[in-house]
């Protein structure tokens, strides 16, 4: 009789208890989030995720070298259109046909200015030889579906200021506009 009334008692704890540890959770073993933005314009072209944003190292050059040669040596970037369509989604709006590419940053005069030296600036120019003007937009291009590739250079060229050694940067921010 002890024996039953031992069991019928500690039993039910027993079976609680190994209930409570099978169903117990597992401790965390790490955690995280992803935060993600982003948009969805009515666009004839994206530009591609590379392109959006490049750095580029210019190198050393000297003041002798800048006021002899007045320039140092074309580097080239690119802008890769992807996903273009000369029709909108939206109804109502007229077919692009054309793009236009405005190179905007610091100012100096003709030039895209830079940060730290000084008689210096950058030019900017398309594969055609089209200088870019601070804040004006390039002349227009036809548009092409699928992807297109514009070419582009940049050259640090001595301006009309004295000249000051530093180490120097700029930011010369573009945008595509379609017409």
């Amino acid at each position: 009789m002890f024996y039953c009334t031992f069991w019928s008692r500690v039993l039910p704890v027993i079976l609680m208890v190994l209930s409570g540890i099978a169903l117990a959770r597992q401790p965390e073993q790490g955690n995280g989030s992803v935060n993600m933005t982003g948009s969805i314009i009515d666009t004839a072209c994206a530009i591609a995720m590379s392109d959006q944003h490049q750095a580029v190292e210019y190198g050393t050059k000297t003041t002798g070298e800048m006021i002899h040669d007045g320039q140092g040596p074309v580097l080239s970037f690119r802008i890769h259109l992807i996903s273009c369509s000369l029709s909108p989604l939206l109804q109502g709006h007229k077919d692009w046909s054309w793009f236009t590419v405005t190179f905007d940053g610091k100012h100096d005069d003709e030039y895209f200015g830079v940060t730290g030296a000084e008689g210096v600036g950058i030019r900017v120019s398309d594969q055609i030889g089209n200088v870019a003007q601070p804040g004006v937009a390039m002349p227009p291009q036809p548009l092409s579906p699928g992807e297109q590739i514009l070419h582009y250079r940049f050259q640090l060229v001595k301006d009309h200021h004295r000249m000051r050694a530093g180490k120097w940067h700029t930011t010369i921010r573009f945008k595509v506009d379609y017409n």
